[in-house]
């Protein structure tokens, strides 16, 4: 790196700052209403949005969790449709996904709650609509721990297939050698 001691005296040739004393006037006046933060001015440009406020069953917070973690997953009713008919190959299944949705099953308490208002859903809030189907899926705990043992086994059971398919041919190639024959034809 090379260092340049600073120097205090006049540039010799012209530079963008040459120009800054040719006497450029300010308007401190427009400057100040540019950056001034006035509230009418937030208020102008702020985007209003008015969310539909509909009955809440479910506490906020739990709402807010419930919301980020169905937030990329499939629709509520075509997990509850899969998981009704135990359809494993319906869903990208994952142990992840399987976890998520039995943080996401509402409570015994909260299912109660919800099924008051099984006849007029759009009276609830859309995350209390999203769960509602999790309320009428009979056995929900029993069939997530066979979609668990799925989720988990899929991968395993896969893994143990290819090393059995690599001792089958292994096995195979060994019945056909002609050298391996010779050999133990030699000790007999």
């Amino acid at each position: 790196m090379h260092w340049v001691q600073p120097q205090y005296k006049q540039p010799e040739r012209e530079t963008v700052f040459g120009d800054a004393d040719a006497g450029m006037d300010l308007d401190t006046d427009a400057l100040a209403s540019l950056l001034n933060c006035a509230p009418s001015s937030l208020k102008r440009c702020a985007p209003q949005r008015k969310w539909k406020e509909g009955v809440k069953v479910l506490e906020d917070t739990r709402a807010q969790n419930i919301a980020i973690g169905l937030r990329r997953q499939p629709p509520p009713k075509d997990i509850c449709e899969a998981f009704a008919t135990l359809e494993l190959s319906r869903l990208a299944l994952s142990d992840d996904l399987v976890e998520l949705i039995t943080n996401v099953l509402p409570t015994p308490e909260e299912t109660q709650k919800l099924k008051i208002h099984q006849d007029s859903p759009e009276n609830l809030r859309d995350i209390e609509q999203k769960v509602l189907p999790f309320c009428f899926l009979p056995r929900a705990t029993a069939r997530l721990r066979v979609f668990r043992f799925a989720a988990l086994h899929t991968e395993s059971a896969a893994m143990y297939l290819q090393r059995c398919q690599t001792l089958h041919l292994a096995a195979t190639e060994a019945r056909s050698s002609q050298e391996l024959r010779r050999v133990l034809a030699v000790n007999h």
